[in-house]
């Protein structure tokens, strides 16, 4: 079934729904990490046990030593880490090691990148917060190793923050939409790239910002994203008074400009778009395979999610592709309260009019994502022992969010 079908039959549900509420005449009511030498504290909250580094490439404690001992000195691994007496092997070290002793990885059996645009109309759905741990929990898979970034199209550069990015003092950072409009700025920090005889693809490779987790980069978003819009808008004008085409062309640059040239070197990109519709967020849809919507089941965040969906089908023909690159999307609940189940009723609702376009696990509320967050950090970078939220807060959050991630993971098997 292709997605417009699955488009058809979902706005199919939701109008009748709305017909057969307009009928009964029902309303509904509305119901401290951040310095840089914490980097260093994350990393060793991701580092394993020589025990369990062992079990996790089939060798027993005796074997796995001497085979540290040998690595080490035909230098596939840093020296390890020691910490309380006891030896600490980083995701760096457990990458190299898996790499060496030929277990396969994601790349060695998949050969398509999945490219996902994460979109809702309405701020505060989930969406985010989804976004950066969804990415997180696909790259710390050790058996898989998942080469993953995120592409961060929001001009308020939420997911930047999580690289560790100051955009105040960090003034050689460069966005996706410095990549996607260099060649019309001649001042611009690309062009002093361009000059100084980098190739394009040598930029954009360049340009993506490496974060605690070895296999999880982040292209980064800055305010001054949103003067893409303008330029998309005034070529379009342009164009339109010359040819007569209406057509946005600048829409395809995230593709031909960024993605096009780092695509086979992730496994999965996920691109954060601003909850509007706008010719940055038309280029995240034009430029991936796939729609994942996150919604909160609050009456106004579902009510919001549904107005985007009645629309979505008419929105996608109207891309330069037509709609055609995007195979499949998906709807997850995001920030369920599931100890008060007040969201019940509203997820009932969403249940009913998507049916399996709604994933069955939901990212559960939890105030571990909102510690997480004010620490820039993901619920999975924090341990117990950080003391940042009560020890059942965090265990719910990582559980839900796990769960999420894995039947995401099975269900993109249909299109790997």
């Amino acid at each position: 079934m292709s997605i417009f079908d699955q488009l058809d039959m979902v706005v199919e549900r939701i109008t009748r729904t709305d017909e057969e509420d307009a009928k009964k005449n029902k309303t509904e009511s509305n119901a401290a990490i951040t310095s840089a030498k914490d980097i260093d504290r994350l990393i060793l909250n991701h580092s394993l046990s020589a025990t369990k580094a062992a079990e996790l490439v089939g060798m027993n404690r005796v074997a796995f030593k001497d085979y540290i001992l040998d690595a080490e000195k035909r230098g596939v691994i840093d020296g390890v880490l020691k910490t309380s007496n006891q030896y600490r092997y980083t995701l760096r070290h457990i990458h190299a090691i898996m790499d060496d002793l030929n277990i396969p990885a994601y790349k060695d059996i998949h050969s398509k990148t999945q490219i996902i645009v994460n979109q809702n109309l309405k701020g505060g759905t989930g969406k985010s917060t989804a976004g950066i741990n969804l990415s997180a929990a696909l790259a710390l898979d050790l058996r898989e190793r998942k080469r993953v970034l995120i592409i961060d199209l929001d001009p308020q550069g939420s997911q930047s923050q999580f690289s560790n990015i100051n955009p105040e003092e960090d003034d050689n950072i460069l966005t996706a939409v410095d990549l996607m409009l260099g060649q019309d700025e001649p001042e611009s920090l690309y062009s002093e790239y361009i000059n100084a005889g980098y190739s394009h693809e040598d930029i954009v490779r360049n340009a993506m910002v490496e974060t605690h987790l070895p296999n999880l980069d982040v292209l980064p978003a800055f305010p001054t994203d949103e003067r893409f819009n303008s330029a998309a808008w005034m070529a379009y004008a342009e164009d339109y008074k010359s040819t007569g085409e209406r057509v946005i062309k600048h829409i395809s640059r995230l593709k031909e400009c960024v993605i096009d040239v780092i695509r086979d070197d992730y496994d999965f990109i996920i691109i954060d778009t601003a909850p509007q519709l706008n010719p940055l967020v038309w280029s995240a849809q034009e430029a991936s395979n796939g729609l994942l919507i996150p919604c909160t089941p609050h009456t106004l965040d579902w009510k919001a999610t549904r107005s985007l969906l009645k629309m979505l089908k008419d929105m996608l023909q109207q891309l330069p592709s037509g709609g055609e690159n995007l195979e499949w999307f998906k709807v997850v609940g995001a920030n369920y309260d599931d100890e008060h189940r007040r969201d019940d009723f509203t997820l009932g609702l969403m249940n009913n009019e998507l049916g399996s376009v709604l994933l069955n696990n939901q990212i559960k509320r939890s105030t571990a994502f909102e510690s997480a967050a004010r620490e820039k950090m993901t619920v999975l970078d924090i341990r117990k022992s950080d003391a940042l939220c009560p020890p059942k807060q965090l265990e719910k959050a990582v559980a839900s969010l796990k769960d999420v991630s894995r039947e995401l993971d099975l269900f993109l098997g249909e299109y790997k």
